[in-house]
């Protein structure tokens, strides 16, 4: 009996990622690791080489492959019949297919906030993700982990000459499809047969920016389910939001359900946002309808309160499960109150609000619409 084992975490993932018939296959090799360890052989090179030599045979035993040819996947980085989105099993998509969560595209950053040389490590319930934009100037968004070793990519580079990002533990490099194009430790034979199993990939998602939010399609389900209901796609969550010209994204160790009912509380603002939002001696009764509740949708209200010594009074609502916003008019000034936050759940017990400026030009049709929808719920305070 051995007393000191190594790690075995690069087997430990790939076990769980294998057929029957193949288990066989890894407790063979677990011993050859162990029998290396204990010669005290160089444990990491070894486990690359098995690595590699299992990536052979494991893509002898099982059809699939993420394309034809390996040097068609190493040319291009466009979706295409030679190179479809990566098949790698992404173990994200298994841990969200238990949650009890909307269905919907994912307001998951703002392209103002994201660096498009650098991969950027983003959350979203619990699970991790890695995004950055390649040389077509589209933006990507992967499992934040290598395969080989379980490195997060985001700690990696971009390669603007491969159009590709490259894992900082041992160069392993994959394009925007998810697909591996580069083992720098292989010999040209086993890398052309390693790059055709799916298990040297990375799970690629379907990604949308609209209006220079970043939408990312992490479920499992075809994205095609919610064909026909624009509350749940991009376009339909930024409905009559005018062009953002800035945004602000804070990370907050708030709850998700807690973050939106912050938002939809103005009566908060006097004391909590003192002298940056309203002052103390604003605090007034606050008037707000019962809510038009609007199914899976969300719901919207009329509401009226007091700022900086201002009333003001408008609409609210929440485009589940993501969007709080307010648009108002203040009784005696010209100016408008509009806000638009997106609040998106991290990990447990944090939530990240991304928070949208807008051009604050109105058109003639607009004026019109607010002149003919003003009015109060109460009189002046």
């Amino acid at each position: 009996t051995i007393k000191k084992k190594p790690n075995f975490e690069l087997s430990r993932y790939l076990g769980s990622r294998l057929s029957k018939q193949e288990h066989q296959t890894t407790r063979v090799m677990k011993r050859v690791i162990l029998f290396a360890h204990r010669l005290d052989m160089n444990l990491l090179l070894f486990m690359l080489c098995v690595a590699l030599l299992c990536g052979s045979s494991w893509s002898l035993s099982s059809p699939s492959t993420v394309g034809g040819d390996a040097a068609a996947v190493r040319s291009t980085t466009t979706i295409s019949p030679n190179n479809p989105r990566s098949t790698a099993t992404s173990l994200n998509q298994k841990n969200l297919d238990g949650k009890k969560f909307p269905r919907t595209w994912v307001p998951i950053a703002s392209t103002y906030e994201l660096d498009p040389d650098r991969p950027t490590p983003l959350q979203f319930l619990g699970q991790k993700y890695v995004t950055y934009q390649d040389n077509d100037t589209n933006w990507v968004v992967l499992d934040d982990v290598c395969p080989h070793r379980l490195a997060p990519l985001s700690e990696g580079r971009v390669d603007r000459e491969k159009n590709a990002i490259q894992c900082s533990y041992h160069g392993w490099e994959f394009n925007s499809t998810g697909n591996c194009i580069r083992i720098p430790q292989a010999n040209a034979e086993i890398e052309s047969t390693a790059l055709l199993s799916p298990r040297s990939s990375v799970a690629s998602y379907p990604v949308y920016v609209e209006n220079k939010i970043l939408f990312v399609w992490p479920w499992k389900e075809d994205v095609l389910s919610v064909a026909g209901k624009s509350w749940a796609c991009p376009e339909g969550m930024m409905e009559k939001i005018k062009p953002v010209v800035a945004t602000f994204s804070r990370d907050l160790p708030y709850s998700w359900d807690a973050l939106v009912e912050n938002l939809i509380d103005p009566s908060h603002v006097p004391f909590a946002h003192h002298g940056l939002q309203g002052k103390r001696t604003d605090a007034i009764p606050i008037n707000m309808t019962f809510p038009i509740v609007k199914g899976e949708e969300g719901f919207t209200f009329n509401w009226e309160d007091r700022t900086m010594g201002l009333m003001r009074a408008g609409e609210g609502g929440f485009r589940a499960p993501y969007l709080v916003w307010y648009d108002a008019d203040f009784d005696s000034d010209s100016r408008r109150f509009e806000l638009f936050v997106f609040c998106v759940p991290t990990k447990p017990g944090w939530s990240r609000a991304i928070i949208l400026n807008t051009a604050k030009t109105k058109t003639v049709d607009e004026k019109a619409e607010k002149t003919t929808k003003k009015g109060y719920l109460i009189g002046a305070v």
